[in-house]
């Protein structure tokens, strides 16, 4: 198999929402991105990344804008949360999937490692 031929969704949340609103929101990003691009294959990896608030999450959106990424970024129009999460068609090649080392890895607040 070739390197760049593995599939990579990588979804954007915004860490600045309550624990409960982070896994709908990923979710919602997530579901409408499945609908609006072509599907692989074979099974897309899913990389969930965080941004601190909404303004970093519209300025990651212009960014893969920049550089040709599509992408969906779900609106929520309840509690006046406006832009929650945004999730990328699949990535295959190593150039557009390391325009997303920018960001990281999410971290459920108060998770904890099995020991």
């Amino acid at each position: 198999m070739h390197a760049d031929s593995h599939p990579y969704a990588y979804v954007l949340l915004r860490q600045d929402l309550p624990p409960e609103q982070q896994i709908v929101q990923a979710s919602h990003a997530a579901y409408e991105a499945g609908f609006r691009f072509e599907q692989p294959a074979q099974t897309t990896s899913i990389i969930l990344l965080s941004v601190p608030d909404r303004a970093a999450l519209e300025a990651a959106a212009q960014r893969l804008a920049r550089h040709g990424i599509e992408h969906h970024m779900f609106f929520e129009p309840d509690f006046e949360m406006g832009h929650s999460a945004l999730a990328t068609r699949p990535l295959l090649s190593r150039k557009e999937r390391h325009l997303m080392r920018k960001y990281p890895l999410f971290k459920a607040a108060g998770a904890r490692h099995a020991e």
